[in-house]
């Protein structure tokens, strides 16, 4: 019987034509299109392709001086001719990169340019979606449109049939999305290149502060299966418009209309990648992009305003199964329907078990976040100097102005491996499971910079930079600046303590909290009167002592 409905589907009605077709167009398009460079690389990638070919992997010692070498060489060399003027503009573009990646990036270099347009973009391609919903409605089209379904007199013949059906349209879902991925690998391949897929993500600059510690091979075999669950989700969805609405034209244009839709009205927004549907499952990439930010002129100010906030973890599982969830879903409702089968055993024990496995899937990926567990830090002077998590001791050599770790077994471990020394000097750092953050602060002015290090990659990324340009009072007053000595010995004062959680960081300088929001940037003071007693922070609730002995404690949730 499959084979009969592959030959109806894919022959009868000429879809294998329209496969290779869409296909060649595919390739054709990549072609024309070809892959995320510049004006300048263009004109001279050989130039640029030959300084990784001279100096691609890891950053050494050795690499940096030759590097260096290479740019005082170019900086000297005067000569007014276009092959000079391509290759200092090729090593300008080359040294960008080596800046980036010996800073905060990976400390690998290599040419990205062939993944960053495979992961960079949440573009849909909409060749895939037409044949996909092709395929979708084809399968069932037929029968309706020749009253055919009428002649499935058999119980068994009718539940086969639309077992077959279904089968095929998820099989060939899967197969096509797999080709026309494909295609795109093998073009980049083929051109610019997919090399070193064991680097980590953080080696394209788009992915600087990435929440996810993962291998361009990983993010790329994400973005491969989650573009093969969008393909069965929109064929699922395709049989079922047939099967209700029974006319094909209309049942086509739905389908691709509710995929365009959302792509539309959500376009670059983290929303698209919140909301169980097709759309963002065929943009793949979304789900594992970073916080990405715009500036904005408000109130006659430029200020940092969040454009796509990242998904997390969390919110990932939850949204994929409940994806999966619909997957089943549609896909029964089709057999029923079409099959007229309603009192299958097996469809009702299915009914009753699919619920209980979604709630554990979902339930799977609530992990633990930071408030669920109790932070208390000494609020004296120097406290965070050094701290203890999991049997490590974190401390800071304010000598040579670095975070060190040493383990149970007296070994040492450097945590911040910064190439260009620091400005600002760590006054505190503070130390969680997965990230050690450390607070950086100047002689000079009442600014403060908060930076983490993952604790398995090693990777350094900004967290938090603000002074008192953006600093409100605790009645939600612009606070201005003050040139009374007070006033300027009271800025100039070090940070007591400070506690990073998911949405905000709260640190005590003088005897005011002040809240730093991570998202906005915007800092507020809470309390201005305070003592340097303990401090608690559980569940969203920081607990701490005011300055006339009673305990006090401030809700985020509730702000």
């Amino acid at each position: 019987m499959i084979r009969s409905e592959l030959y109806k589907v894919f022959i009868k009605q000429h879809l294998i034509l329209f496969l290779f077709v869409f296909l060649f167009l595919n390739a054709a398009y990549y072609i024309v299109v070809g892959y995320d460079t510049t004006t300048v690389i263009r004109s001279s990638e050989s130039y640029y392709t030959s300084f990784f070919d001279k100096y691609e992997g890891k950053i050494t010692t050795e690499k940096t001086a030759q590097i260096k070498e290479e740019y005082k060489k170019l900086e000297k060399d005067t000569a007014n001719m276009l092959s000079n003027k391509l290759k200092k503009q090729a090593f300008e573009s080359f040294y960008h990169v080596y800046i980036y990646e010996s800073d905060s990036g990976s400390g690998y270099l290599m040419d990205t340019r062939g993944w960053e347009s495979i992961l960079c973009h949440d573009n849909i391609n909409y060749l895939l979606v037409v044949f996909v919903v092709l395929l979708g409605v084809m399968l069932f089209s037929v029968e309706y449109e020749n009253e055919m379904n009428i002649m499935i007199v058999s119980s068994c013949g009718r539940n086969r049939l639309t077992g077959c059906k279904i089968f095929i349209g998820i099989a060939g879902a899967i197969i096509s999305a797999g080709l026309f991925q494909i295609v795109h690998i093998m073009y980049l391949v083929s051109t610019v290149g997919l090399h070193h897929a064991d680097y980590p993500l953080n080696t394209i600059e788009f992915y600087e502060n990435s929440r996810y510690g993962i291998s361009l091979g990983t993010a790329l075999l994400f973005k491969f299966m989650i573009t093969i669950f969008g393909c069965m989700f929109l064929v699922s969805f395709a049989m079922l418009m047939t099967v209700l609405l029974k006319r094909r034209e209309i049942c086509m244009v739905l389908a691709v209309l509710l995929v365009i839709l959302p792509k539309m009205i959500f376009s670059n927004s983290s929303i698209l990648y919140r909301i169980p549907w097709i759309t963002a499952l065929l943009s793949a990439n979304g789900f594992f992009w970073p916080d990405r930010y715009t500036h904005q002129l408000i109130d006659n100010q430029l200020k940092k305003v969040i454009a796509f906030q990242a998904i997390g973890t969390k919110t990932m599982l939850i949204v994929l199964s409940m994806d999966i969830f619909l997957i089943v879903l549609f896909s029964y409702i089709v057999f029923s329907k079409f099959s007229n089968h309603r009192k299958s055993k097996y469809i009702k024990m299915t009914s009753k078990i699919l619920p209980c496995l979604l709630i554990c899937v979902c339930l799977a990926g609530c992990g633990e976040t930071s408030e669920d567990k109790e932070v208390i830090i000494d609020g004296t002077l120097n406290a965070q100097i050094n701290m203890t998590m999991g049997g490590n001791m974190y401390y800071i050599d304010q000598n040579e102005n670095q975070v060190y770790c040493k383990d149970a077994k007296n070994n040492i471990i450097e945590i911040t491996r910064n190439v260009i020394p620091l400005q600002q000097s760590i006054t505190n750092i503070f130390v969680d499971d997965h990230y050690c953050y450390y607070l950086l602060e100047d002689e000079n002015s009442s600014n403060i910079i908060v930076r983490s290090v993952d604790l398995e990659s090693f990777e350094d990324k900004l967290v938090y930079s603000a002074g008192s340009d953006n600093t409100e009072d605790f009645y939600g007053l612009r606070k201005d600046e003050s040139n009374d000595t007070d006033e300027i010995l009271k800025n100039m004062a070090t940070v007591n303590w400070f506690i990073v959680t998911d949405k905000a960081i709260y640190y005590q300088k003088n005897s005011a909290i002040y809240k730093c929001s991570k998202i906005s940037g915007k800092q507020e003071i809470i309390d201005e009167a305070v003592s340097d007693d303990e401090v608690r922070y559980l569940n969203g609730v920081l607990h701490y002592t005011d300055a006339y002995g009673k305990k006090t404690s401030y809700n985020e949730s509730a702000r």
